[in-house]
C-alpha cells in the first residue's frame, strides 16, 4: 500500500526505492560476480597518460627534436600555449576588460628612460612595474617582460653592499651598483640592446581609488614601496593586510 501525500513525498520514495532496487540487481548479476566491475581497456592495459608513465629526472636524456616544417612547429605552440593556459586557471580565458594604464614619473638617464607603470589586469586588479625605454632605438624593437618572481621587496630588492663585494672577489660579480640591484640591472641591460623592459610585480592588487587602502600581497614593508613607487605617494598607509592570492 502506498500512502499518498500532497507535498510530494511519494514520489521522492518512490524514486528511492528504484534506484535501491536497481542498485542491489547490478550487484547480484551474473556479469558482475564472475568480472566485476565493467572494464574501458583490457585487463593489465593502463590508459595511455603521462602521469602513468615513469618520472623524470635530471638523470634522464631528453634532446631537442627539431621540426621539419612550420607547420609542425606551430602545432605544438599552440598544444603549449593552450597547456599554460589550463594551468593558470585562464582556459577559457576570462572576459577582457579595460586597463586603464597609467605611465607616469619619468625619469631620464641618458641614452634611456625609466617610467612608472600600473593597470588593471583585471578591475580593481593593479599590475605595477617600472618600463625602461631606449632613447636611440628607432623603428620596431623587441620588447621584455621581467617578471622578478618572489624576491623581497620585489623590483626593489637590494643585495646589500657586503653581499656583492663578496660576489666581486671571487668574481661572481662585476659592478657594486649592478650587483646590489640585479633585477633592475637586468632592464638596464637589455635597454643596451635597443629593447624595450617591462619589470613587473606580477601581483594584482585590489587597490582602492585612493591608492592608500588595500590587499596586498608581500609584506607590509614592500607593499608601501611598491605603492610609493606607483602612486609618487610617499604617505602611503600601511595596507589593511597582507594576503596570498
Amino acid at each position: 500500500m502506498i500512502r499518498v501525500f500532497s507535498d510530494g513525498r511519494t514520489a521522492v520514495r518512490f524514486g528511492l526505492l528504484c534506484t535501491a532496487v536497481f542498485a542491489v540487481g547490478m550487484a547480484l548479476s551474473p556479469a558482475a560476480r564472475a568480472d566485476g566491475p565493467q572494464r574501458i581497456l583490457p585487463a593489465g592495459e593502463k590508459p595511455n597518460d603521462a602521469r602513468l608513465k615513469p618520472l623524470k629526472d635530471l638523470d634522464g636524456y631528453f634532446p631537442f627534436q627539431p621540426y621539419e616544417s612550420n607547420d609542425e612547429w606551430a602545432k605544438r605552440a599552440e598544444r603549449v600555449r593552450t597547456q599554460i593556459r589550463v594551468s593558470q586557471g585562464i582556459w577559457p580565458e576570462p572576459t577582457k576588460t579595460p586597463l586603464n594604464a597609467v605611465v607616469h614619473g619619468k625619469k631620464d638617464f641618458g641614452d634611456y628612460t625609466i617610467e612608472k607603470v600600473y593597470f588593471e589586469s583585471m578591475p580593481g586588479f593593479y599590475v605595477t612595474g617600472s618600463l625602461y625605454r631606449p632613447k636611440n632605438a628607432s623603428g620596431r624593437v623587441p620588447a621584455v617582460l621581467c617578471p622578478h618572481g618572489h624576491w623581497a621587496n620585489g623590483r626593489f630588492y637590494d643585495d646589500g653592499e657586503a653581499a656583492v663585494k663578496q660576489k666581486i672577489a671571487v668574481g661572481a660579480e662585476q659592478f657594486l651598483n649592478g650587483g646590489r640591484s640585479p633585477l633592475q640591472a637586468r632592464c638596464v641591460q637589455l635597454r643596451g640592446w635597443a629593447a624595450w623592459s617591462f619589470i613587473t610585480t606580477c601581483w594584482a592588487m585590489p587597490i582602492a581609488s585612493s591608492f592608500r587602502s588595500s590587499w596586498c600581497i608581500g609584506s607590509p614593508s614592500s607593499v608601501r614601496k611598491r605603492t610609493r613607487a606607483s602612486t609618487g605617494d610617499s604617505s602611503a598607509r600601511k595596507p589593511n593586510r597582507a594576503c596570498n592570492r
